[in-house]
């Protein structure tokens, strides 16, 4: 189960200037915004000294200088001012570890700015808004220039600043999803599954774009499950993303072949059952593939009716399926409905002209009906066929298709039990598009073949559009 990853164009932020050469995250910071407190916050900073006071003078000294030298200077003494304050006694005070962490993350020191804000909170558990401003600041910058070097394809440079925007704050899922998409796109996929699992978790922010991001980063992280088999956490997390995002068809879909495979059959048929009334492949329905897996189980539980229905979906969207239309006959044999059964051995039939199996089934579709001339008919067909043919390959390409012939020889007998002499059958293929068209021809001769000898035979057409085959003797 593989889908391309989602969503990472649409959930970047705004574009950046490229990354300084030196110090990337220094350098960002230092122009950080000193934004203050929202209006009705009550952030009462406590305690501090003469070294607390001079810190906060340098600081709002460093965020009005436009020099760059001068603003890094100024800094350092900031710093400096509130750690001595610190150290010599204040070290309680709410204030001192507030004008650090603002400091430190002007800084780029991001290590030192989140454990210095965390001590602030402690201690002023109502500057915690404020905190919480300076924080989603510096992560809006780092994570903003992590999108613009994912759409500039600098996938190192990205996770690097991700990285970064996660340690100031580990609260907020896009830097997390950042990283494990740059995991998931050098195929490190358990270390993809670690990231992504934290940016689901990651709760704080309920807006719409960050809900769209863990709902991505579930979808993705369900894909990496179900590769490597753990079905159980696939269903988790196709569930946690169907939940995020109710019209995700997607997930749906995955999410019921996860349950499947889980051994949750009963809670697959209730989403698949949601899926079932819309048209195979389409946006809201199953695959043609999870159509078959369907049909298959219904069957092999003798619930032949509804696997008849099941291979009618799928014949509906691929008229030309030969697999389709040997189960979907067989389903109706099941089911007794000896009109839908002869009705469509007989399309097999035309599809696949020299199929024991498929001759067997319209004989018994005749059977069925009780057509005693046409069933004598094809019993005779049966018994003097001298080989069975099946396509046990076909490939197509943008420009062609090729199809490999399995034959088999046969002990053909006449009515009166004598001997028919197997001769080459001359057959011509038509290539077809999803419509039915034939789209071109190409002939080849199956060889006479004594009992049980085996051949294959490769028959190749040229031509866009291909999507089906039928053939009949020449």
């Amino acid at each position: 189960m593989t889908r391309a990853l989602r969503g990472l164009a649409a959930l970047t932020l705004l574009c950046s200037a490229p990354l300084a050469a030196q110090n990337p995250i220094a350098d960002r910071m230092l122009n950080l915004p000193g934004k203050g407190a929202p209006e009705g916050t009550t952030c009462k900073l406590q305690g501090g000294d003469f070294h607390t006071g001079s810190s906060a003078t340098y600081l709002q000294s460093a965020l009005s200088n436009g020099v760059i030298d001068n603003k890094r200077h100024l800094l350092g003494q900031a710093h400096d001012q509130a750690l001595i304050g610190i150290q010599g006694g204040q070290a309680g005070s709410s204030k001192a570890w507030y004008y650090l962490g603002r400091v430190a993350l002007q800084q780029g020191d991001l290590a030192g700015a989140d454990s210095a804000f965390n001590r602030t909170v402690q201690l002023a558990p109502a500057c915690a808004a404020e905190v919480t401003i300076y924080r989603a600041q510096a992560y809006r910058m780092l994570i903003t220039a992590a999108a613009a070097h994912r759409t500039a394809a600098h996938g190192d440079s990205a996770a690097y600043l991700a990285r970064a925007a996660a340690q100031i704050d580990p609260t907020r899922p896009n830097a997390w999803y950042t990283v494990g998409a740059q995991f998931l796109e050098t195929q490190q996929n358990d270390s993809a599954a670690v990231y992504l699992e934290k940016a689901l978790a990651s709760t704080a922010d309920t807006s719409v774009a960050a809900t769209a991001i863990r709902q991505a980063a579930a979808y993705q992280a369900g894909v990496v499950a179900y590769n490597r088999r753990d079905f159980p956490n696939a269903v988790r997390l196709f569930a946690e993303a169907v939940r995020l995002k109710s019209d995700d068809n997607d997930a749906k879909r995955n999410l019921a072949a996860s349950l499947r495979q889980a051994g949750m059959a009963d809670s697959a048929s209730k989403v698949e059952g949601t899926m079932m009334a819309a048209t195979a492949g389409s946006e809201g329905g199953l695959t043609v593939g999870q159509l078959f897996d369907i049909g298959v189980a219904q069957f092999n539980q003798k619930d032949f009716a509804n696997a008849a229905g099941t291979f009618e979906k799928v014949v509906a969207v691929e008229p030309y399926n030969r697999d389709a239309l040997y189960n979907l006959a067989q389903s109706y044999k099941g089911a007794n409905n000896a009109a839908k059964l002869l009705e469509t051995a007989l399309r097999l039939h035309a599809l696949d002209g020299l199929s024991f199996e498929a001759l067997q089934l319209v004989g018994a579709g005749y059977s069925a009906k009780h057509d005693q001339p046409k069933l004598l008919e094809t019993a005779t067909a049966l018994g003097g066929a001298t080989v069975d043919v099946k396509v046990s390959a076909f490939q197509v390409t943008a420009t062609g298709a090729t199809m490999t012939l399995h034959a088999v020889g046969r002990d053909g007998r006449d009515i009166n039990d004598r001997v028919v002499r197997a001769v080459p059958i001359p057959i011509v293929v038509e290539f077809l598009d999803k419509a039915g068209t034939v789209v071109t021809t190409a002939e080849a001769t199956v060889p006479a073949l004594a009992k049980d000898a085996a051949q294959d035979l490769t028959v190749t057409g040229t031509g866009a559009g291909i999507a089906a085959w039928r053939y009949r003797r020449k």
